[in-house]
């Protein structure tokens, strides 16, 4: 009975200390900080014809192949 009481205090002091906010906060507010941009993405669309008989009247063909 014991045992599970240390044991339980144990977790509950590793779960207190890891809450913890830093003692060095001027760390943390030097740190560059990384903006988002939004950019123009390129976007393939592949279709595949189920007939295997089928008359093409124009094919695009990106980098992509």
């Amino acid at each position: 009975m014991k045992k599970n009481i240390y044991s339980a205090l144990f977790m509950l002091s590793l779960f207190l200390i890891s809450c913890s906010s830093p003692s060095n906060n001027k760390e943390i507010t030097n740190m560059p900080v990384y903006r988002d941009t939004p950019y123009l993405q390129d976007l393939s669309v592949k279709y595949y014809s189920e007939e295997e008989n089928t008359d093409l009247y124009s094919v695009f063909m990106d980098r992509n192949g």
